[in-house]
């Protein structure tokens, strides 16, 4: 996860040849950024914006308050 940081604030500037980082960008550029990864030709960046996608949604979908948003109930075993 922290090489997966390193890589995003720095791709502007190694993939896109841009001289700023992901932080200094603006929202929808960051985001056309990140998007631009989970779509890229280069197997690594696709890797690492899958993982990056994974973790946000288990960090965000994890805490019971929640799921009445999504319409989950809950387990089925509680």
């Amino acid at each position: 996860l922290k090489r997966a940081l390193f890589l995003l604030e720095l791709g502007p500037v190694f993939f896109d040849l841009r001289m700023t980082t992901f932080s200094n960008l603006s929202l929808p550029d960051r985001e056309a950024h990140f998007r631009s990864w989970s779509l890229s030709g280069t197997e690594l960046r696709r890797v690492v914006a899958s993982a990056f996608r994974r973790f946000l949604q288990l960090v965000f979908y994890d805490p019971p308050s929640s799921w009445a948003g999504i319409g989950y109930d809950g387990p089925l075993i509680k």
